[in-house]
């Protein structure tokens, strides 16, 4: 037991080599372009960060940081147990450029699928939505990662195992993140065209994380559940129909259904509602599509799919038929609904937490592999095509925390106005001044500590960062949760 825990925790010593490590290579790089977008935000009066947003993305930054002691063996004993026993290019073959090309492409190309099941089902989201529920859009969002993709995110990369070796997978890997973290921006407007179609640029990647874009102006078609998932846009809209566009993109903010060639709607659960006359000289337009207020978990209800779900090319979204091109008259609006602190907490644990365990309600109140594994959804839950509306009723026409048609109107501040306090400055202080140095000295001695120490290093570092960001709610509990922390660290600190 004690050999299989070092090398779990331990990965590389069992190797007997180092891998490569783009993204700590590059941390340094990280604050320094924050810092730059900061200035250059500021000389141009432009609000971009907000301190209690962006200590919330950095902390779930840091999060992953501690919790990599725990999951890093995923991405490496899976991978390196299946090439030893399915490769094709050995690992003495010494192909050079291609094995570098081979690595990029695949990878990518990994990721791209990882990405886009990520938003297909429940369990898949509920690791994914905590990148998504940041209401700004900087590059310290790029950091704002759900611990839980780390889980199950490896598995997408095998496929790379018969081609090419651990190091070439641990390198395109990293750097994919890494490239990844320039594209969390708006200070970067189009690029030039060539580049625009082939890369993934801040413009597309503004789009994926804009919850009021997923859906395509004149014929745009639905992405439907289960085997659906799978069908081309044309097989889709055959068989599930289209959706109006004039009516999705124009006038109104509520989606109006057109039925395919049956004139089915996409659920059979969901009524259709009487036809309304139109307004004069406007083109006939058929019914909204409504759920009943009294079902206690509804079923899915047609909802605009993400777009643009490329790591480093977008040539993956313009094959798969996922993409969409930002719309300048259309200004990106972010997050998860309107309410200007996502999910009302700045807690760390419920950002990472929130859908999982709306799910885990779900899953035990109806069919489980349903709740787990589809769209469906319940109370306190936000589906994963990410519409601005907590999922469980129909969106509330004009509702101040469910606007079904987000719009960002000039002057636009997402953050809450509540005046910085002293809680505020002591999680900044925190989170800089202790958890911070302490994640980046918990790399530098990783190798060097055993495994009590290093297991115990990690859960002190998660649970420091958990509760002093807790704190800017101002709760009670939060500081109750603080001072306990404080207290067993006075009482263990000399111990350790």
């Amino acid at each position: 037991m004690g050999a299989l825990l070092r090398a779990w925790l331990h990965p590389e010593a069992h190797l007997g080599y180092e891998l490569p490590d783009p993204i700590k290579a590059s941390s340094a790089y990280f604050v320094l372009f924050m810092l730059l977008e900061l200035a250059v935000s500021t000389y141009q009066g432009k609000k971009v960060y907000n301190l209690r947003q962006s200590l919330s993305n950095l902390s779930a930054g840091f999060f992953l940081v501690f919790l990599d002691v725990f999951t890093k063996a995923l991405f490496i004993f899976p991978y390196s147990w299946l090439r030893s026993r399915v490769a094709i290019i050995p690992d003495d073959l010494e192909l050079g450029w291609l094995h570098q090309v081979l690595g990029f492409l695949i990878v990518d190309h990994s990721y791209y699928w990882f990405h886009r099941t990520a938003h297909m089902s429940n369990l898949g989201w509920a690791a994914h939505v905590t990148h998504h529920s940041s209401n700004d859009y900087n590059l310290s969002t790029a950091l704002r990662q759900g611990v839980g993709e780390s889980m199950y995110s490896w598995a997408y990369y095998l496929v790379l195992a018969p081609f090419a070796p651990l190091k070439v997978f641990a390198l395109h890997k990293g750097a994919n993140v890494v490239i990844q973290f320039w594209v969390h921006t708006e200070m970067i407007p189009k690029l030039w065209a060539p580049v625009e179609y082939v890369f993934n640029t801040p413009s597309h990647h503004r789009v994926h994380h804009a919850r009021n874009y997923g859906r395509r102006c004149g014929r745009a078609s639905w992405e439907p559940r289960g085997p659906g998932l799978w069908l081309g846009r044309r097989a889709q809209e055959r068989r599930h129909g289209t959706l109006d566009g004039a009516q999705q993109c124009g006038r109104t903010g509520r989606p109006r259904w057109r039925g395919g060639d049956d004139q089915a709607f996409p659920h059979p659960d969901m009524p259709e509602q009487p036809r309304v006359a139109p307004p004069p000289h406007s083109a006939p337009s058929p019914p909204d599509v409504q759920l009943p207020l009294s079902t206690p978990f509804p079923p899915t209800p047609p909802h605009p799919p993400p777009r643009n779900f490329g790591g480093v090319l977008i040539v993956w979204d313009r094959l798969y038929g996922t993409f969409e091109d930002e719309d300048a008259a259309r200004p990106c609006v972010y997050g998860l609904d309107s309410r200007r602190v996502p999910l009302g907490t700045y807690s760390p644990l419920w950002a990472q937490a929130h859908h999982l365990a709306a799910t885990l309600r779900l899953a035990a109140a109806s069919a489980p592999l349903s709740a787990l594994l589809t769209r469906r959804y319940g109370p306190g839950m936000v589906v994963p095509a990410v519409v601005d509306a907590p999922a469980g009723a129909p969106p509330a026409p004009a509702g101040a925390g469910l606007d079904p048609d987000p719009r960002r109107p000039n002057g636009w501040y997402p953050w809450e106005r509540r005046a910085l306090g002293a809680l505020d400055f002591y999680a900044a202080l925190h989170l800089l001044g202790a958890v911070l140095p302490g994640a980046l000295a918990l790399g530098e001695a990783r190798a060097s500590l055993g495994e009590p120490r290093l297991a115990a290093a990690a859960l002190a570092g998660i649970a420091s960062l958990i509760t002093a960001v807790w704190v800017m709610d101002g709760s009670r509990a939060a500081l109750r949760w603080e001072l306990a922390r404080l207290a067993v660290l006075a009482a263990l600190g000399p111990r350790l």
